[in-house]
């Protein structure tokens, strides 16, 4: 039985006490981007890995698309004055898709009224180019 130097005792825990000698059960083990303005934002990491990524910014990405309202309610746009959009998908912030659709047009309307209220990543892909931006569904 311990009776001080709590603390974690796992080497690979981000959390990790050289100095305990009695493990107290608070290793932090599970690694991702803990920054919630990342495009990969990972909301179960309990350790920032340091692999966060970020949208440049649609408007500098790439000036000749628009995505609009944004916070959306039922109907999203997507408009591209140069090329056509290939796809759209949306993903939650826990990385699984919830919506996905080829559309090859210049201008897309998505019905966004099925998709659950909340924060996502939109991913465009237009010319073998992807751009990913955060959407807040209301």
């Amino acid at each position: 039985s311990c009776l001080t130097d709590y603390g974690c005792m796992d080497a690979t825990a981000c959390n990790y006490d050289a100095t305990a000698t009695c493990d107290d059960g608070s290793c932090l083990t599970d690694y991702g981007c803990m920054d919630p303005d990342a495009t990969n934002y990972n909301p179960l990491a309990t350790c920032d890995d340091g692999s966060c990524e970020y949208a440049t910014g649609i408007d500098q990405l790439n000036a000749d698309l628009s995505i609009y309202p944004n916070p959306v309610g039922d109907v999203l746009n997507i408009v591209h004055d140069a090329v056509e959009i290939n796809s759209v998908k949306i993903y939650n912030l826990n990385g699984q898709e919830v919506f996905n659709s080829i559309v090859n047009a210049k201008q897309v309307k998505l019905n966004t009224s099925d998709i659950a209220n909340g924060l996502y990543i939109i991913e465009i892909k237009s010319n073998n180019i992807t751009t990913k931006s955060k959407l807040s569904i209301k």
